[in-house]
């Protein structure tokens, strides 16, 4: 679960910076304005440096990285196809993703 969590955060994180880029951004408040583009890219790192240390947790810094990098990659990979085939709509769908992992999380927390 920990690995999934990590992988939407990613996924997030991949879907924030394609939506900072000013000739990529879907929205056009973040078009228009530079700091919601400061804050897209901040908040994209910040989700990657939390898949990171998810990832690095468990298995140790010297498995944990090489994972990130797979997971990120894969990620990326997939943000952009996203944003290919439902243009704008991509980081929307990550946070609909991460909510229904949170949810599955939560819930396996909960009750195990």
């Amino acid at each position: 679960m920990i690995t999934a969590l990590a992988a939407c955060l990613l996924f997030i994180a991949s879907a924030s910076w394609i939506e900072a880029n000013e000739k990529r951004a879907a929205l056009a408040s973040v078009k228009a304005l530079p700091h919601f583009r400061y804050i897209a890219r901040a908040g994209g790192w910040l989700f990657a440096i939390l898949a990171l240390i998810m990832l690095a947790q468990p298995q140790g810094w010297e498995r944990g990285i090489p994972i990130w990098f797979g997971w990120l990659s894969l990620t990326s990979f997939i943000s952009l196809m996203t944003t290919a085939l439902f243009p704008g709509r991509h980081l929307i769908i990550g946070y609909a993703a991460s909510a229904f992992l949170f949810a599955a999380v939560l819930t396996n927390f909960i009750a195990p």
